[in-house]
This record gives C-alpha cells, sequence and structure tokens, in this order.
C-alpha cells in the first residue's frame, strides 16, 4: 500500500492550503518538498527562477 504524504480531502483544506501556499509561499513549498527524497538537500523554496528577468 502507497502512502500518499499530501493530500486534500475536502474543499475547506483546498481553501486552507491556498490560503497559506499565498500568505506563505516559500513556507508551504517547504512543506511540499520535505515529503521527497532528494539526492542534494535543496536551500529554499524560492521564486527567485520566476521572476522577470531572471
Amino acid at each position: 500500500m502507497s502512502h500518499i504524504p499530501f493530500q486534500l480531502k475536502s474543499f475547506e483544506d483546498y481553501q486552507r492550503t491556498y490560503k497559506q501556499s499565498v500568505e506563505d509561499p516559500e513556507g508551504f513549498w517547504a512543506e511540499i518538498a520535505s515529503h521527497f527524497y532528494w539526492r542534494k538537500p535543496w536551500v529554499n523554496a524560492s521564486m527567485e527562477f520566476f521572476r522577470p528577468g531572471y
């Protein structure tokens, strides 16, 4: 049986998760990333690569 570390089970879960992603995007993505195996640990979950002109 597989384990799903992050799963939205209700619309309320979605709303709470969406709010967190907007208010604290770095914390939100850091939490998501913590559920993956990384050969090289990531330093931060930044939106730096998505800014215009990067």
